[in-house]
């Protein structure tokens, strides 16, 4: 929460931030944002979570969350994930009576400065409004899939079986098991308050000797109903924790990237599309050279107005903005064969991935 916003009073701005986005985004009565994204709610305010307002008159007109997570990230084909301290943008409202005067993008800004002071080497987020977007420099990449739940079944778990008793609820201990993750954006003890009063999502989960090992969630009212978008653990479990979701959600869609099994596999059903849309600050930090080309390398950055320059003891690289992000993250499909000269030709693409409760 900003510090001019502690004297309207958390619980006032808490409302007043409520109201704003439940308006923003057409939500019907007795449905609420923060029910949804918990993240921004000022109740579970935390240094790493950043709320930027516009007022006048006392009347709260536009808003802006920003947060600080730690991503994990590796190349792809590649075995080990590195760490990397990035924020994500959500919670962009403004009150359709002051739509046009440039405020939500006067806040974006404001949250990409406050975001690369504080070390972030990139700015993710998920939003509908791409020509905003655009304008402050996030660009579309990485890829997902969504698929029938019964045909990830199929493709992943033949022959296993499943057959374990499967629990409900998000406890603290199945909490624990998700801080173990090995990609997407880390949790921490700290994030257990907001992660924990998701009010739209169910957990499914499998548990040996009183310890979870295995989980998948469902739904988040606003934007993923029906969706399993939070699912790991043990493969034979796992599969006994879909089939208890079957059960109750027939129809459910899986969300998840394409380098798995079940993501790779030419289905009618099958939908790709983009994983969400970023902005580099520090390209740098993602970095990884091929071995073998332009050694010794040395690379160094430098920013553009409209993109980066690359420069080492051999070779000089131009890049304009929209052309790294996709370079480092893909398309939304496969990524095309570097050519000599090209991005891809001296450094190695990553793999992205977001779980459905770190896109906030």
């Amino acid at each position: 929460m900003n510090q001019i916003e502690l004297k309207y009073g958390a619980s006032r701005f808490r409302q007043e931030l409520s109201d704003l986005l439940d308006l923003c985004f057409g939500l019907s009565s007795g449905f609420h944002f923060l029910d949804d994204f918990p993240v921004w709610d000022p109740q579970f305010a935390s240094p790493e979570v950043r709320i930027f307002t516009e007022r006048r008159s006392g009347i709260l007109r536009a808003a802006c969350g920003i947060r600080l997570v730690i991503l994990r990230v590796k190349t792809r084909g590649g075995d080990d994930f590195f760490k990397v301290r990035v924020a994500l943008l959500g919670a962009v409202c403004c009150h359709p009576l002051w739509r046009g005067q440039g405020l939500a993008s006067k806040l974006i800004a404001e949250g990409i400065q406050w975001a690369r002071d504080q070390g972030a080497a990139a700015i993710f987020l998920w939003g509908a409004q791409e020509q905003l977007y655009r304008r402050q420099g996030f660009f579309s990449c990485g890829r997902q899939v969504r698929l029938p739940l019964v045909e990830v079944m199929r493709a992943e778990f033949p022959g296993m079986r499943g057959g374990l008793e499967v629990r409900g609820g998000l406890t603290a201990e199945l909490f624990d098991l998700l801080t173990q993750r090995v990609d997407g954006s880390a949790l921490s003890s700290q994030d257990w308050n907001w992660y924990g009063h998701h009010k739209n999502v169910q957990w499914y989960f499998t548990e040996k000797r009183g310890r979870p090992t295995a989980y998948a969630a469902v739904g988040r009212g606003i934007d993923l109903e029906g969706h399993v978008h939070e699912w790991g653990g043990e493969p034979s479990d796992l599969k006994a924790v879909f089939e208890s979701i079957l059960v109750e959600h027939p129809q459910a869609i899986w969300l998840g990237p394409s380098d798995v099994p079940a993501g790779q596999g030419a289905s009618p059903s099958r939908i790709d599309e983009f994983l969400c849309m970023a902005k580099i600050l520090e390209p740098m930090v993602f970095l990884h050279p091929i071995p073998g080309v332009d050694e010794p390398g040395n690379w160094t950055c430098q920013k553009l107005p409209t993109g980066w320059k690359f420069q080492s003891d051999k070779s000089e690289l131009v890049v304009a903005e929209p052309d790294l992000v996709q370079a480092l993250f893909g398309k939304s499909g496969e990524i095309e064969a570097p050519h000599p000269g090209s991005f891809g030709h001296y450094f190695k693409a990553l793999r992205l991935w977001f779980w459905g409760l770190d896109a906030a």
